[in-house]
């Protein structure tokens, strides 16, 4: 029995289609967010903050003679099926192959935002400190 290669072929061509459609873009320095567990309130240094996730994305300084550092990092991840449909039409043709596809398109994107303030007294020990952890799910229908 012969087996065609053309499903397999069309399966590749449409996982290579999918790499090539999806997008990522990125703003600040990554930071260890597994690391902030580590930071102890009274204890933790300015020295041991910046050991543990490198320069800060903003210093502020207080009247008070504290100091507040700023650690964010954002990423967001792009899809879009209209780029996804014109390839995979493309590929198709080439073997032969006509596809009906929707009439709409659709654009996903996520962005996580992960953002991490540290306050120092005037020493420059820890005094407080907040992470967050954003996600914004977004698609549009065009």
């Amino acid at each position: 029995m012969i087996e065609s290669s053309q499903p397999s072929t069309l399966r590749a061509a449409s996982v290579i289609a999918l790499v090539v459609c999806l997008a990522c873009a990125s703003r600040g320095d990554r930071f260890n967010v597994d690391a902030v567990p580590k930071i102890i309130l009274g204890y933790t240094t300015m020295v041991e903050v910046k050991e543990l996730f490198g320069e800060p994305n903003t210093v502020r300084v207080w009247g008070s003679g504290g100091t507040q550092w700023g650690y964010v990092y954002e990423e967001e991840t792009r899809r879009d099926t209209r780029s996804l449909a014109k390839i995979g039409r493309s590929i198709a043709s080439i073997f032969g192959v006509h596809t009906y596809y929707p009439p709409v398109d659709i654009a996903y994107s996520n962005k996580t935002r992960d953002t991490l303030e540290v306050i120092f007294d005037h020493e420059g020990t820890v005094i407080d400190y907040t992470y967050e952890r954003k996600e914004f799910p977004t698609h549009k229908v065009y």
